[in-house]
């Protein structure tokens, strides 16, 4: 691990975490999962995605992800099947290297880092001095995709979050409370955008 490469260096690990439904609806908007791969064997925007089913997770689960559904047919749920194992692996490197007195892990919600207050808190948790560059950039969203990207109402943002809230109870239970990695940013109080359901 490359952690184990740099251990003589202090280092900060910053888990960010947003309000999931917030992020399956931003990754579907990008288009990723759009585009077919050659020989029509599903979107090659998956290929990237490690999910519950990789060799490699910390919530290795093949019935969490088969629950996403046959195939390809519910992006949203694979997409919430891929960031649990997203948690996971950051609960798993805690775990492994959270007690390292080199290593020290923070977790902050990426909508504070939207406000110019909220970017400003991280740096002082850091103990980070702000420049006057940072000044001028903290607080400003740049979104290069959402011109291109199809306007989700919030009727949608409630779909979306139903979809994930029922598949997520059915990934729980295939992985299992002593595996499940803890996901606050799943519930609708997480984000103060959160539609109420």
């Amino acid at each position: 691990m490359v952690l184990n490469e740099i251990a003589h260096i202090n280092m900060t690990v910053i888990v960010l975490q947003r309000y999931v439904p917030s992020v399956v609806r931003s990754l579907l908007e990008i288009g990723w999962m759009k585009s077919k791969r050659a020989g029509g064997h599903g979107p090659s925007s998956f290929d990237w995605m490690p999910t519950t089913a990789s060799v490699n997770s910390f919530a290795h689960s093949h019935q969490a992800h088969d629950i996403a559904g046959p195939g390809f047919d519910h992006p949203r749920r694979l997409v919430a099947n891929y960031l649990i194992n997203v948690a996971a692996t950051a609960q798993g490197l805690k775990a492994l290297y959270g007690t390292r007195s080199n290593v020290r892990f923070v977790s902050y919600r990426s909508e504070d880092l939207f406000t110019r207050a909220g970017a400003l808190s991280l740096l002082r948790l850091l103990g980070m001095q702000p420049t006057a560059q940072t000044h001028m950039a903290i607080g400003k969203v740049v979104d290069h995709f959402k011109s291109e990207a199809a306007q989700v109402t919030t009727s949608d943002m409630r779909t979306i979050a139903r979809e994930v809230d029922a598949y997520v109870a059915q990934a729980r239970h295939a992985i299992g409370d002593s595996r499940w990695p803890p996901m606050p940013h799943l519930l609708a109080n997480y984000s103060a955008a959160a539609p109420s359901l």
